[in-house]
């Protein structure tokens, strides 16, 4: 047999020598040993396991051997029967042990009765037994480890640094970011007081000026270039403040009832003379169905509409400037439709995508040319989606163009102040406190307070104000703010600490204050109302008319009763009784 031994060296069959063959080229040992104890078969596997040579595998001490230690074997597995013969019924299992060869390779041996012989299977485990061994010295180390750590409270550990040094980072930028936006207020408060000051003294004395009779005509035209310049540059300083305003969310929308012929007619008061002025024409167009009083922001509204026909009056060298407004839909609310439109140089297809965006005008020449500040048209925007509203506009270069804003407002009922107001003369026999430091200021509100039939007694700061009121009765008080000494505030909580018996006099702060969160600050000091400055005549005589009214003081509430203005109360809807369907 080739490479392998066969014992009785008898010759075999052909199917015989296959499967000789086969077990001879088994990766496992085997070893056949007859009934006589001699080796019958023996393969390469075996002889190559076991370390030994062909001749030393058929020598008898081999076989002594493996049988002395299967003895062996099942004695231990069988202590108490005598095993001095190969048990016919043995098990491999019951004859499995282990052989070490003097090399240290460890064979795994199985010995099982066969066909009265006995059948040797060896492997090599040495492998095995290594990896197991490793295998229990880790599970001896981990037990030894575990005990030591019985009962003790165990803590995962992370470094965190990066993390809270990110986190620290980003609280900083907070905070600067936070600081930047409180002194970017403080200085657009303080700029804005600063510049509408002197304003107030040029544009109230050259509307004095103007309501002169005797004023020769060509100073009369200079005079006007001065008001509209001032015009201009309080156009600006109310633009940044606006915008401002609109970032960080504090603009107000303060709604009431209002007559849209009567605000048409108070915004085309202030354009029209620029519109004559250029030898234009005005045309104007409202929808008779439109209920003769509606709710919302009339101020914002006004701000609006004059900002769109400002530009139109701006843009357009002939031709005309017009306003409608239509009616879209009726019921519990009128959706309106205002437009204004103009036959100036149009808007360039290219520069229709960043129009209400802000800083934005055609090109630098227009603002050359024009001037402005390029705000306009985004404030507007912002301004009329918070009213709930929409703003578009069509335009052909050259042509002109057309601005549309979509708003709905409720239809509103005459309040009986307004009534009572439109009812009699209000100026007849009324007196009027006037508290005001700045000289200039003061003169300019007392002459237009005169002209319109009031009693003005005028005083200059916080304490004379008290001392008056302790004194005189008045129907209507105009506080300015800043004053040396006692501040306008600090004298109105004092003036409403002496008042008694339901007594209100009303209370408005005239200044130059007029961020939304400083006017809020002096209503919840007790004030009625504000009126900033630089004013107009008919601003002021309209602020005038509505506080010295007759009955007026029976429909104030005490100041108990009136709640500061919050931030979160931006909107004031009307009630029940101030709307009709």
């Amino acid at each position: 047999m080739k490479d392998g031994l066969a014992g009785n060296g008898q010759m075999r069959s052909a199917p015989a020598e296959l499967l000789l063959a086969a077990l001879n080229h088994a990766q496992d040992g085997l070893i056949v040993v007859d009934h006589h104890g001699r080796v019958a078969f023996c393969n390469r596997s075996a002889i190559e396991l076991l370390g030994l040579s062909p001749q030393q595998v058929l020598s008898r001490p081999l076989i002594s051997e493996l049988m002395a230690r299967y003895r062996d074997v099942q004695a231990a597995n069988a202590p108490n029967e005598a095993a001095q013969s190969i048990p016919p019924s043995a098990s491999a299992e019951d004859g499995r042990y282990e052989y070490q060869r003097p090399d240290g390779i460890v064979l795994n041996i199985a010995a099982a009765p066969f066909n009265g012989g006995m059948l040797y299977t060896c492997k090599d485990v040495t492998e095995l037994r290594q990896v197991q061994a490793s295998l229990s010295e880790c599970e001896r180390e981990f037990g030894e480890l575990a005990e030591k750590f019985r009962g003790v409270i165990g803590t995962v550990m992370r470094d965190v640094t990066e993390r809270q040094n990110r986190a620290a980072e980003l609280l900083s930028a907070k905070v600067a970011a936070e600081a930047a936006t409180v002194a970017k207020s403080e200085f657009l408060a303080s700029m804005s007081h600063e510049v509408r000051t002197p304003l107030n003294g040029i544009l109230g004395y050259t509307d004095l000026l103007l309501c002169d009779e005797s004023l020769e005509s060509r100073h009369r035209q200079r005079v006007g270039k001065i008001r509209s310049a001032g015009n201009a540059l309080l156009s600006v300083v109310n633009d940044i403040l606006d915008f401002s305003e609109i970032e960080s969310g504090g603009v107000v929308i303060d709604n009431g009832e209002f007559s849209v012929t009567s605000l048409i007619g108070s915004a085309l008061e202030i354009v029209e003379p620029l519109i004559l002025a250029k030898g234009l024409r005005l045309v104007t167009s409202i929808d008779p169905r439109i209920a003769p009083l509606v709710w919302g922001d009339e101020a914002r509204l006004r701000q609006i509409l004059l900002n769109l026909l400002n530009n139109a009056v701006k843009f357009t060298a002939a031709g005309s400037v017009g306003i409608s407004v239509t009616l879209s839909a009726a019921g519990g609310g009128q959706l309106l439709r205002f437009d204004v439109s103009d036959t100036g140089i149009g808007i360039p297809e290219a520069q229709r995508g960043k129009l209400f965006q802000r800083f934005s005008q055609i090109d630098t020449s227009v603002r050359r040319k024009f001037g402005g500040a390029g705000l306009g048209l985004a404030i507007s925007k912002q301004l009329v989606e918070r009213m709930g509203g929409t703003i578009s506009f069509e335009s052909a270069e050259g042509k002109g163009s057309t601005f549309s804003i979509v708003l709905e407002l409720p239809t509103a009922v005459r309040s009986s102040v307004q009534e009572v107001a439109e009812a009699e003369p209000v100026s007849k026999g009324k007196r009027v406190l006037l508290v005001e430091d700045i000289e200039m200021n003061g003169e300019i509100a007392q002459a237009m307070m005169a002209a319109a039939g009031y009693e003005v007694d005028m005083v200059a700061d916080g304490v004379s104000a008290i001392a008056s009121v302790q004194t005189s009765h008045y129907d209507v008080i105009f506080m300015d703010i800043q004053m040396p000494g006692l501040d306008g505030v600090t004298a109105t909580l004092r003036i409403r600490e002496l008042e008694h018996n339901g007594a209100n006099t009303p209370i408005v702060a005239m200044t130059a204050h007029v961020i939304p969160s400083e006017v809020d600050r002096f209503l919840a000091a007790g004030m009625n109302d504000h009126i900033g400055k630089p004013f107009k005549r008919e601003t002021l005589h309209a602020k005038l008319a509505k506080w010295c009214s007759p009955g007026l003081t029976t429909a104030l509430a005490p100041p108990s009763s009136r709640s500061p203005l919050s931030s979160s109360a931006k909107i004031r809807n009307p009630t029940e009784s101030e709307l009709s369907g």
